[in-house]
């Protein structure tokens, strides 16, 4: 990511709005509005690439754990606590 997180590498989003975006891009739960959106970002910004793409290994290993797979009412509840957590910040 850029040092200064309001720095835009891409028309029309930044840096700190791909981290928000992050794990619901790698669910595909963005429009694609949102999807278009953060794939130009990504195409330009090698520290969002790299950033995105740790976080899909981690999503991709955890999921290799026993017991990882949670019911679906429960991660939909998760989804929402931490959603509405990152609105907070």
């Amino acid at each position: 990511m850029a040092h200064d997180s309001s720095e835009r590498t891409a028309p029309d989003i930044t840096c700190r709005e791909v981290v928000g975006w992050t794990s619901a891009y790698l669910d595909d739960h963005v429009g694609d509005p949102i999807n278009v959106r953060l794939a130009l970002h990504l195409s330009t910004c090698v520290g969002c690439g790299t950033y995105v793409k740790q976080i899909a290994s981690i999503r991709n290993l955890l999921g290799l754990l026993p017991g990882a797979v949670e019911e679906p009412a429960r991660r939909d509840r998760l989804r929402r606590i931490f959603s509405a957590r990152q609105q907070r910040l």
